[in-house]
């Protein structure tokens, strides 16, 4: 027996992916789920904050270097030193 054209594989998955919009719109005129105060902040950071966190950055590079040497991993060593 024949299916129906709107029985058909393809034709399910419209009908699903129009389901889940309209839920998903439903949801969100209805305020069920409010993102509102998930936006994300952007902020600048100045020369002076990223000059004075560097040190701490380098420190823990060189804290990284000596790990990798003293347990014998010479790839991160050379990739450390720029001599891979």
């Amino acid at each position: 027996m024949a299916t129906k054209n709107w029985r058909t594989e393809d034709w399910v998955a419209v009908y699903i992916g129009f389901l889940i919009i309209a839920v998903i719109l439903a949801a969100f005129s209805w305020k069920l789920f409010d993102f509102g105060n998930l936006r994300s902040t952007f902020r600048w950071t100045t020369d002076a904050q990223v000059a004075s966190r560097a040190p701490g950055w380098t420190a823990a590079l060189d804290e990284v270097a000596k790990d990798a040497q003293a347990r014998g991993n010479k790839g991160i060593v050379a990739a450390d030193l720029g001599t891979q």
